[in-house]
């Protein structure tokens, strides 16, 4: 019988991923601990359950290696993509990243969070970050929102909480 004739509801699973040293896990406990938390480079993967405002949940995987990380995409419903706007990579290397991702047969056509991180640091807005990554080709089928996060302020990673559920469930 399982979950179809039961109360439990099925979690949305959710790729969270980009760039080493983005933020990816801080935000990741975050959501899971509504603090946040002293981190550890992830070796490889991250899984937390989030309750969200609505009766639902997500299953948020945290992945970092890029070669490995095609593993994780059977049965993701979104994805959230963090890169740091202060960090030694290229935009170049995250726009090539970010179309490989897009373009993959397996995460073609669903939902896309960009997130921007350490902001406060770069001062760079996210407009002119969109700008640069120059994505429209890649995301003109799907539907995403972009947001900037930063440790100084928990209310962004709130409000990209509240973006990636806007994504599922409007």
């Amino acid at each position: 019988m399982g979950v179809a004739c039961s109360n439990q509801t099925i979690p949305r699973k959710v790729l969270l991923t980009g760039p080493k040293g983005s933020g990816k896990t801080t935000l990741l406990y975050y959501w899971s601990m509504n603090t946040i938390t002293e981190t550890i480079p992830t070796e490889s993967f991250n899984i937390e359950t989030i309750k969200v405002d609505i009766g639902g949940q997500l299953l948020v995987w945290d992945v970092t290696d890029t070669a490995r990380r095609r593993q994780f995409y059977h049965g993701t419903d979104a994805i959230v993509y963090v890169y740091a706007e202060d960090q030694n990579t290229t935009q170049a290397k995250v726009r090539e990243d970010l179309i490989t991702l897009l373009t993959d047969r397996d995460l073609q056509n669903l939902p896309l969070l960009l997130l921007t991180s350490k902001t406060d640091i770069s001062g760079t807005p996210m407009e002119q970050s969109e700008e640069t990554l120059n994505l429209s080709s890649v995301l003109s089928k799907r539907s995403y929102a972009c947001a900037q996060i930063t440790m100084t302020d928990t209310s962004t990673y709130d409000q990209a909480l509240k973006k990636l559920i806007d994504l599922f469930y409007t």
